[in-house]
């Protein structure tokens, strides 16, 4: 046939029949003949149409794809699921409609930082809010993103926001020997025991002596397995350290290996005596657990500088939502009663092995292992448990697994978008294009589809629209806070414990003299002088001898971990200090 051109509109009635072909699909000529040529002009008198159209189509993918073409199977239209009637009942993301019920079944939201993620969680936690009433709990361990949600209309009035960890803002109160109505004391002591062994990086006999010390708190305070105990005040940290001097020498052990455990079981309690974590944990009364669930409320945790310590206080959170919906089993009906979303899930969730060595366990093995346990058990409660995570292959196997609702923004490294891959069905050439998805759209994926689909979140994150405020200070969360400290002004008074004999005090002003004056030689310039300091200000019960031997016994643990010899062979310093 030749070669033939293309013959572009040169004149506006030129433009108009092209344009005009586009809309009824018809040929109106929009140039001369003699201007196609000879050879083209030939055409029609070569083939008839039904010839033509023989010759004509467009390019149709195969299964394998088209050869010399990139191309992709398209997504499939969302469907709703066929129980779902009532459209008020869902929550829409773009295409996709969600119900309440899907929800309990829990989700993963991932992406990079700037992807959508956080838009996407924020439009969901409000619309659960706004449109359903449905409350919900924000663990945020790394930011403070979610706290602008206090300036959106359908949340300022309802919102509660507490910074754990830092009490200038808006202090957390929370007593984890607290045992919830209707949950068993042994119960309760069980699973107690099992997080704070973990969580205190123990060895040897230190797990059987926090045990022995907890039991005999809860003892003194009058509990039994079988009593009723809800009129009771239950035990604290102080309530262990007072106990630490009177039931460690009675368990048998050789001199040298009373003493390391004393100063061990001493740091590690006294731990949660002082500071910040001190103020949030050593309290009589919490803040009322059943306010948490009822409202809309964010946990900020940035300022738990410390991993552990942060994996430790989300597993106490955590224990308490399963505590909270077992006392309510039998109001389960399946439908979304409170969902709880982990931001940056990895700082609980991690795919980390439950111990580290055969001395050392690790909390945030076992926060994981009881994380899984409760992803299989809340949902038939209404718990919805959502996970938002950066980096979905850092993540325990378990969350893949147990998460029915799959949010995949923008993944740019390879394995993430890999362990998306596996648990979303995705060809690879889906996988592909998570690399290169526009911030706010995402491919979705609901268990038992046959394959993901394309959607986008509304831009939630619009102050204009919405309201939101992504710059909220610290002072104006503690503004807002004030209206909630006056109405709970109990839980917010003095550390309790604090040392008020006058002989318990003046050995503390010796002792921190002492102290001072070690850690001014130059060769113990390694003691870690807050530590040190802080623990001389942890009662004892008012004995001053106690006072003495928690004083030598912290100081010899700190130097035999600066110079871990024999005993022959340490620094005078340890045996000076072993007989105080």
């Amino acid at each position: 046939m030749g070669t033939g051109f293309i013959v572009t509109a040169q004149t506006p009635a030129q433009v108009m029949a092209v344009n005009q072909n586009w809309v009824d699909l018809t040929l109106h000529r929009w140039a001369n003949r003699e201007e196609l040529g000879q050879t083209l002009n030939r055409v029609p008198w070569l083939f008839s149409p039904e010839e033509v159209h023989s010759l004509f189509r467009l390019p149709i993918a195969e299964r394998t794809g088209t050869w010399g073409l990139p191309s992709a199977p398209g997504a499939r239209d969302s469907r709703r699921p066929k129980e779902s009637i009532d459209t008020t009942a869902e929550i829409k993301l773009g295409t996709l409609h969600l119900t309440k019920k899907q929800l309990t079944q829990h989700s993963l939201i991932s992406g990079v930082p700037g992807s959508g993620k956080t838009n996407t969680s924020l439009y969901l936690l409000e619309t659960l809010w706004r449109e359903h009433r449905i409350p919900w709990m924000v663990l945020e361990p790394a930011k403070t993103e979610y706290r602008g949600l206090k300036t959106v209309p359908s949340l300022q009035d309802d919102l509660l926001i507490f910074s754990l960890g830092d009490e200038r803002v808006a202090p957390f109160r929370f007593n984890p020997f607290e045992v919830p109505p209707t949950i068993n004391l042994d119960s309760h002591l069980g699973a107690l025991i099992d997080l704070f062994s973990v969580s205190m990086s123990m060895w040897g006999p230190l797990p059987n002596v926090v045990e022995q010390l907890i039991i005999e708190a809860y003892k003194r305070k009058g509990f039994t397995s079988l009593g009723d105990n809800s009129q009771l005040k239950p035990p604290c940290f102080s309530d262990l350290a007072v106990l630490i001097p009177e039931i460690v020498p009675k368990l048998g052990y050789s001199q040298e290996s009373t003493d390391e455990i004393f100063a061990a079981v001493s740091i590690r309690i006294n731990k949660f005596c002082r500071g910040p974590l001190g103020k949030m944990l050593n309290t009589i009364e919490s803040i009322p657990f059943d306010l948490l669930m009822a409202s809309p409320v964010i946990l900020e945790m940035s300022q738990i500088t410390n991993t552990d310590d942060r994996a430790f206080v989300m597993g106490l959170i955590l224990n308490r939502c399963y505590q909270y919906w077992t006392a309510r089993r039998h109001e389960a009906t399946g439908e979304l009663k409170h969902l709880l979303l982990i931001e940056e899930a990895h700082n609980l969730l991690g795919n980390t092995p439950e111990s580290g060595n055969k001395e050392q366990a690790n909390p945030k093995g076992k926060a994981v292992k009881n994380f899984a346990n409760m992803l299989a058990e809340v949902r038939g409660f209404g718990q919805g448990i959502a996970i938002a995570e950066q980096n979905p292959d850092g993540l325990v196997p378990d969350v893949m697994v147990n998460t029915n609702i799959k949010l995949a923004h923008r993944v740019v490294e390879s394995k993430n978008r890999e362990a998306l891959s596996r648990s979303m069905l995705l060809t690879p050439q889906q996988e592909k294009s998570l690399a290169s998805l526009g911030v706010g759209q995402m491919l979705y994926y609901i268990g038992g589809n046959p394959e993901p689909s394309l959607t986008s979140a509304p831009n939630f994150k619009d102050e204009a629209t919405n309201g939101f405020n992504p710059r909220l200070t610290d002072t104006q969360i503690n503004s807002f806070f004030q209206s909630f400290r006056d109405r709970y002004s109990s839980l917010y008074a003095p550390p309790i414990g604090c040392p008020t004999d006058p002989k318990l005090a003046f050995c503390i002003e010796q002792g921190t003299s002492l102290v001072q004056s070690l850690l001014e030689d130059p060769r113990y310039k390694l003691f870690k002088n807050n530590l040190i300091l802080e623990l001389l200000a942890t009662p004892f019960g008012g004995n001053i001898a106690n006072v003495r031997r928690v004083l030598g016994s912290i100081l010899v643990e700190e130097v035999r971990t600066i110079f871990p010899l024999k005993r022959s062979k340490q620094p005078s310093i340890v045996r000076f200090l072993s007989s105080l």
